[in-house]
């Protein structure tokens, strides 16, 4: 039995010249990709307190068995008498 003999070819990386302003692109793709990850960032956390405000939500409403008084009484008891639920709706969410 023969044995068979692999050959490879080899290639040689060449360097290539420097392009003018090729840094200069190189730096501006990684400014917009870096802001396009802290955009990204912004954007999932609005997401995410928006859904865990909401969840929580619905657990209150659901302890309190579909009435909001228990927890605007609580709130308004001492420190925002006079206040109704929509005072301070648009204090807590302009």
């Amino acid at each position: 039995m023969s044995k068979k003999r692999h050959i490879t070819k080899r290639t040689t990386v060449q360097t290539l010249p420097r392009v003018r302003g090729y840094d200069k692109l190189v730096s501006e793709i990684s400014g917009l990709m870096e802001q396009a990850r802290r955009g990204t960032a912004r954007a999932v956390n609005a997401i995410l307190t928006a859904t865990y405000w909401e969840i929580g939500r619905r657990i209150v409403e659901h302890e309190q068995g579909g009435s909001q008084s228990g927890v605007w009484g609580e709130l308004t008891h001492g420190i925002g008498q006079g206040l109704d639920r929509q005072s301070w709706a648009r204090v807590f969410c302009p």
